[in-house]
């Protein structure tokens, strides 16, 4: 019998890999980790030299999440596995999603969606902590995202640093400069919603959101999320989610920032705040994020 298929769409930095590896140890779950489609089976992947260790598959999986199929991606994945239920989580993005429709074609399969999302301070504040790990190991990612800093508000960033007096090259304002722009692929999952939640041409069945917070912190949250991948099949037992939540916080990407959406926006420089606030609203993300209860008002402190 052939599995069944489950996507969890994400950007990165939103504890990914925990939620990967926290269905992965589901006995009817095999689950992937990011592009590179690792098995979720080690939960520190990409701690340390792991990340360097991965490059290359990563790089792999950016080209094939817009090139091939994601069945026959998912076929290759779990052809040793024996589980019910097979998926992934960060390996597509919802933007990723309506080319997938072009690339499967006709099927009649149908495959849940959930959209994992996060505070856009947070996401930002996170980035930057890993883009100031990964540059210096990454020549790629390093110009990628100096591409999109150039290409995408390029006279934000020039107008903020002209006013607090600070270089727009140097690497600490590069790396969060490049963190804020990264908004805009939120802007592009936004964007890809609704061919993939109204489109009746593709196997997507459209679930909603899971928030980071409550999925890492809320035991029947989680459940609920395991309950809506699985079409009512899967369950989760006090053993299984008391195995899930033991679990510590894994793949930290910025360990110097405080805890907390609010402290963390405290801890920012005033430039910072600028840049952040600045590409927010280009992007248009503030309402968006606000209906799927995310709280802005420590915007209107400062």
């Amino acid at each position: 019998m052939s599995p069944n298929y489950f996507v969890v769409t994400c950007h990165g930095w939103s504890a990914s890999n925990w939620l990967a590896h926290a269905l992965h140890k589901h006995k009817d779950v095999t689950c992937a980790h990011s592009s590179a489609l690792i098995p979720a089976k080690n939960a520190s992947v990409f701690d340390g030299r792991g990340l360097q260790k991965h490059i290359p598959d990563l790089r792999k999986g950016y080209v094939e999440r817009q090139t091939r199929s994601l069945m026959d991606t998912y076929a290759d994945f779990s052809k040793d596995q024996q589980t019910e239920f097979v998926g992934s989580v960060h390996s597509y993005r919802l933007r990723d999603l309506p080319a997938q429709t072009r690339l499967i074609g006709q099927t009649e399969t149908t495959i849940p969606v959930v959209n994992l999302v996060r505070h856009p301070l947070d996401l930002v504040v996170s980035g930057y902590g890993q883009f100031k790990d990964l540059f210096p190991i990454d020549l790629n990612e390093f110009s990628w995202t100096l591409r999109k800093i150039v290409d995408q508000g390029l006279d934000i960033a020039e107008t903020v640093c002209k006013r607090h007096s600070i270089n727009p090259g140097d690497f600490d304002t590069v790396c969060f400069l490049g963190a804020c722009v990264v908004l805009g692929s939120l802007r592009m999952d936004l964007d890809a919603l609704n061919e993939v939640s109204e489109s009746d041409t593709g196997p997507w069945d459209y679930r909603g959101i899971v928030r980071m917070e409550e999925v890492t912190r809320d035991r029947k949250t989680y459940a609920e999320l395991l309950d809506r991948l699985s079409n009512h099949k899967l369950q989760a037992d006090t053993e299984y989610l008391e195995s899930v939540f033991e679990e510590k916080r894994v793949n930290v990407h910025n360990r110097s920032a405080p805890e907390g959406t609010a402290a963390r926006w405290q801890a920012l420089q005033p430039w910072q705040r600028e840049a952040f606030k600045a590409y927010l609203a280009l992007f248009q993300l503030q309402s968006a994020y606000e209906s799927n209860g995310y709280d802005f008002s420590f915007l209107e402190e400062t």
